[in-house]
């Protein structure tokens, strides 16, 4: 009840469910247990850096603002929503679901203390007609109170370790997050061999259609090669640019040093507990399918690209972006189709050149030069004062002047609205504390 993301699945999730001829199995957590079970923070949303912080926030209000859901973050937010999940609990079918809605509207639209039982047997009798002596009858009822910690545990052995979580009944396949709901919903067509499909709520990605853009709109896309999404959104690069009419400026960064800066381990997947990193390695092949784009994980992952990187830094000073672009694509190719590729190895990254079309050797010398090397530091710290943390990022530049960042390849459908002059207003909305 208290995650806003889930909220905003719980707006998508029967639609989306109606399309592919699936039912929904509404299945209520006790949101705080997942995360002492898998051994993360009881609200992680509000751990990391600053910059990560505000960019979830403006996320948030960005996905709300595509699909012109109603959204407003509750004064005291994170609130405890214990008694909420055990009223939704303690309800069943289309009356659990009912309920499960009310209670959403009741936290994210209205600001209601969903903890107080006065507020709950309020909006459980005027929302769908559950007397009130009922609801405080409830909330006191150890076998709720113990059917909603089993609820919890089950959930956890399931795999789950944060809300929204889908499962695909048929096949056990767990899909974590509102942004992964066209992915969800792939996997529900793909199983759909009977009208009985269903999957399962632990209450998406909204396609988009771009207009023209002005000439003088522009895209810059900062990357690294080690990252797994930054090459799925480098591979969607081109259809967007054809959509758009808007060539993106490739704008590399070395994502170790800024990880360090950060204070991130150099594998980034060990911030998190091994059911979110585990969960997150599938995740990378799954996207890929879902995109259509070939992807092998390396034999060794992740790998530190400051050799690849300078070597990209001294293809642009040879032939401009030109350069930079087609070599970037078949380092791509050459690490993450299955090539095996050691970008920290001069000799292979002069082999991928060459057969680029590029001259691999002297691309090789070139990048060992102070010059090359001190432009891919300049090229980090921009990055850093431009408060990027991580790859892809994405900067469109508005004919006005003005800028929006974006982060993640799975933000591409917004980024691509905002490219054909989507532009949201949030003027007066305090980002800094994050949700």
């Amino acid at each position: 009840m208290v995650c806003p993301f889930a909220y905003l699945a719980s707006r998508r999730i029967e639609a989306l469910a109606q399309r592919v001829d699936a039912t929904v199995d509404w299945r209520p957590v006790l949101l705080g247990g997942v995360y002492r079970a898998v051994g993360q923070a009881d609200y992680p949303s509000a751990i990391g850096p600053p910059e990560k912080l505000r960019m979830n926030a403006l996320d948030l209000l960005r996905w709300a603002a595509l699909d012109g859901m109603p959204l407003r973050i509750p004064v005291g937010h994170p609130r405890r929503s214990v008694e909420a999940m055990r009223v939704v609990l303690s309800r069943t079918g289309e009356a659990r679901s009912a309920l499960s809605h009310a209670l959403y509207q009741a936290y994210w639209v209205d600001g209601a203390d969903v903890a107080d039982p006065a507020v709950l047997a309020e909006v459980a009798w005027q929302k769908v007609g559950l007397p009130r002596e009922e609801t405080r009858a409830v909330l006191a009822d150890a076998g709720v109170k113990a059917a909603l910690h089993q609820a919890t545990a089950e959930a956890v052995a399931r795999g789950v370790f944060g809300v929204p979580t889908f499962v695909v009944e048929e096949t056990g396949e767990l899909v974590w997050g509102q942004d992964r709901m066209a992915v969800l919903e792939g996997l529900l067509a793909k199983a759909s061999t009977s009208p009985s499909t269903s999957t399962s709520a632990g209450t998406g990605t909204s396609t988009s259609t771009s207009t023209s853009t002005s000439e003088t709109t522009k895209l810059d896309f900062w990357f690294d090669p080690s990252s797994p999404y930054a090459y799925l959104a480098a591979m969607q690069l081109h259809g967007l640019q054809e959509r758009t009419g808007v060539t993106a400026r490739w704008r590399p960064l070395f994502l170790g040093a800024r990880f360090k800066q950060l204070g991130y381990p150099a594998n980034p997947l060990q911030r998190y507990p091994a059911v979110k990193s585990e969960y997150l390695q599938r995740d990378f092949a799954r996207a890929a399918r879902h995109l259509g784009i070939d992807l092998v994980m390396p034999t060794t992952f992740p790998q530190s690209s400051l050799q690849a990187l300078r070597m990209l830094v001294a293809a642009e000073a040879r032939g401009g972006q030109a350069d930079l672009v087609r070599l970037a694509l078949a380092i791509y190719a050459a690490y993450w189709s299955g090539g095996d590729l050691d970008l920290a190895d001069l000799a292979a990254l002069a082999r991928v050149a060459d057969a680029a079309g590029l001259p691999g050797a002297a691309l090789a010398e070139q990048a060992q030069t102070p010059a090359v090397k001190q432009a891919l530091v300049a090229l980090t710290e921009e990055a850093t004062a431009a408060e990027i943390f991580g790859a892809p990022f994405f900067r469109v530049g508005h004919p006005d002047g003005a800028t929006d960042w974006f982060w993640g390849h799975d933000r591409l459908p917004l980024v691509e609205r905002a490219l054909g002059g989507w532009r949201p207003d949030f003027a007066g909305v305090d980002l800094s504390r994050g949700l």
